[in-house]
């Protein structure tokens, strides 16, 4: 599989994928192959069979690349979705998918047409801090509607103005 982006989303996606014996990351997709690996050294990350691009089009191209995870700028991530889609790449596409409506439906056009399989990153479902609103929520101690930060495991509810 492919990261594209080398910030801190990426370092995430990158350990995560780590973790799961049945990926392994081939290929590093970046604006800046040193930054790349500088950033790879900043979080501690250790990919030393991994291939680092600065060309988009390589890793479209990657016959050892099923999955490309995209987390890239925001502006690119719709153009570099639909591309993935006609490579036939499946994806995981980090947030905000899009920038407006007409990119969202190029996205789904794309990988509807391509058949293959996407996934937003919405990793924060799995939060212990959202997990614990969820259970006060179900609790009625906030109510669904209510709006709520959480800092740590204090609670404050806040209304909107």
């Amino acid at each position: 599989m492919a990261v594209c982006g080398v910030g801190w989303c990426a370092s995430q996606h990158i350990t995560a994928f780590q973790r799961n014996p049945r990926t392994a990351v081939t290929w590093l997709c970046a604006r800046d192959a040193d930054r790349a690996r500088a950033s790879l050294a900043k979080y501690g990350i250790a990919l030393p069979d991994a291939r680092i691009t600065t060309s988009y089009d390589d890793i479209l191209r990657a016959s050892d690349v099923d999955i490309v995870s995209i987390a890239t700028p925001n502006q690119l991530h719709a153009t570099e979705a639909v591309a993935a889609a006609q490579a036939g790449k499946h994806m995981l596409l980090e947030k905000p998918t899009g920038l407006d409506v007409a990119e969202l439906v190029r996205i789904r056009d794309a990988v509807r047409r391509a058949g293959v399989r996407t996934i937003v990153s919405f990793e924060l479902r799995y939060n212990p801090f959202l997990k614990f609103a969820r259970s006060l929520a179900a609790e009625r101690r906030v109510a669904r509607r209510d709006p709520v930060r959480a800092h740590a495991v204090s609670v404050a509810r806040h209304r909107l103005v």
